[in-house]
C-alpha cells in the first residue's frame, strides 16, 4: 500500500548511495567552487549589482553653475544671516529685539516676546527683498492726516499718516513706528521707500538697485561704427579647414587689432566723432566676430585655385571632368 506522503529518494553515484540532503549540499558547493568566502561574496555582490542598478545623478546639457560670491552675499543679506560684504568685512546677521517703546499704545504688552519672534522669523524666512517689502507694506495703512500743524514754508505739508499694525492670532493690533521697525529689524529708510512706491502707484516689491544703465556704457551708435569698421577689412575663408570652422575667417597677417584701432581713430577724427577705447574695440572684435590673423597651416594650393576658375567658366560636360580631376 502506497503511503499518503512521498519521501525524498536517495541518489546513487560512484561513491555509493547518498541521502537527499547531501545531494543539495553538493549542488550548493558546485555553485560556490572550493567554498571560498571571497568567491561567494563576489558572486553575491555581482547578483545584487545586476538586479539593482546604481542610479547615477542625471546630467544636464548646461553646466551646473555654483552660486557666485555676490549671489551668496545677496542670499545671506535677504535672509538676515551673517555674510561677508564685497570689501571682505563680516556683517552680523539680524537679531530679534523685543523693544520696549514705552508709548501709550503699550506695544510690548499687547505683543509679547514670543509673538514678536514669530513675526520676525516669518519676515526674514521669505529670503526675498521684493516679498519682504510686500509683506511689510501689507501691514501699513496710509491715511490722510486729520489735523495739520502749521509749518514754516521750509517743508511741504504732510501728505499722509501711516498706521502700523501686526496680525496676532487673527487680530490686528496697532503698534507705534519704532516698535514696528525694531520687530522687523528694518531701517526707516527702507520702510519709507517702500511706502513711497505705493503712494506713487508702483509695485512696492520692485528692487530698482542694479537696473540702471552705467554712465560709461558704450552707445549703440558707437558700437555699430566699430562693427562697420572691422567689417570693412577684407577677409577670406580657409579652403581645407572650413569643414571644422565654417564661420571662421582670416584677416591679412600684416595687421593686428592695434593697427585696426589706430585706423578707426583716424576715421573718427575725420568724421568728428568720439572714438571708443582700445579695450572696448578689442572686446567687440573678440565677442562679435570670428576673425583670426594667422594664416592656416592648410590652405588652398595653386592647382585648386586654377581648377576652381576653370570650373566656373566651363560648360556642363567639361565641369564633370574637372570635378573628377579636382576630387
Amino acid at each position: 500500500m502506497e503511503s499518503d506522503f512521498s519521501e525524498e529518494e536517495d541518489v546513487y553515484d560512484s561513491d555509493g548511495w547518498k541521502p537527499h540532503d547531501e545531494q543539495n549540499s553538493s549542488s550548493a558547493e558546485e555553485s560556490f567552487p572550493d567554498n571560498n568566502p571571497a568567491d561567494i561574496e563576489t558572486t553575491v555582490l555581482t547578483e545584487v549589482t545586476e538586479n539593482h542598478q546604481k542610479i547615477e545623478p542625471q546630467r544636464t546639457r548646461k553646466r551646473q553653475r555654483q552660486p557666485s560670491k555676490a549671489e551668496k552675499r545677496k542670499k545671506g543679506r535677504n535672509s538676515g544671516l551673517p555674510y561677508i560684504d564685497s570689501k571682505g568685512k563680516n556683517v552680523a546677521g539680524k537679531v530679534f529685539e523685543h523693544f520696549d517703546c514705552q508709548c501709550k499704545k503699550k506695544c510690548p504688552v499687547n505683543i509679547n516676546e514670543l509673538e514678536g519672534k514669530k513675526i520676525f522669523d516669518s519676515f526674514w524666512k521669505l529670503s526675498s527683498f521684493e516679498k519682504q517689502n510686500v509683506f511689510m507694506c501689507g501691514l501699513i495703512s496710509q491715511n490722510k492726516p486729520q489735523n495739520r500743524r502749521p509749518r514754516s514754508g521750509a517743508k511741504a505739508p504732510k501728505s499722509s499718516s501711516n498706521v502700523y499694525r501686526f496680525q496676532v492670532g487673527g487680530t490686528s493690533i496697532n503698534v507705534c513706528k519704532q516698535f514696528f521697525l525694531k520687530t522687523l529689524a528694518v531701517s526707516d529708510g527702507r520702510m519709507t521707500r517702500a511706502v513711497k512706491k505705493i503712494r506713487e502707484n508702483n509695485d512696492p516689491g520692485i528692487d530698482n538697485r542694479g537696473h540702471h544703465s552705467p554712465a560709461n556704457k558704450t552707445s549703440e551708435i558707437q558700437e555699430k561704427a566699430v562693427c562697420d569698421h572691422i567689417s570693412s577689412f577684407p577677409s577670406y575663408q580657409s579652403h581645407y579647414t572650413r569643414e571644422h570652422n565654417p564661420n571662421r575667417r582670416f584677416l591679412p597677417t600684416n595687421i593686428n587689432v592695434t593697427i585696426m584701432y589706430n585706423l578707426y581713430k583716424e576715421r573718427c577724427i575725420e568724421e568728428n566723432q568720439d572714438p571708443v577705447s582700445l579695450n572696448v574695440y578689442r572686446r567687440i572684435f573678440n565677442n562679435k566676430f570670428n576673425l583670426h590673423f594667422h594664416a592656416p597651416l592648410k590652405d588652398t594650393c595653386n592647382k585648386c585655385d586654377a581648377l576652381k576658375f576653370k570650373i566656373a567658366s566651363a560648360s556642363a560636360q567639361e565641369k564633370g571632368n574637372l570635378e573628377i580631376e579636382k576630387g
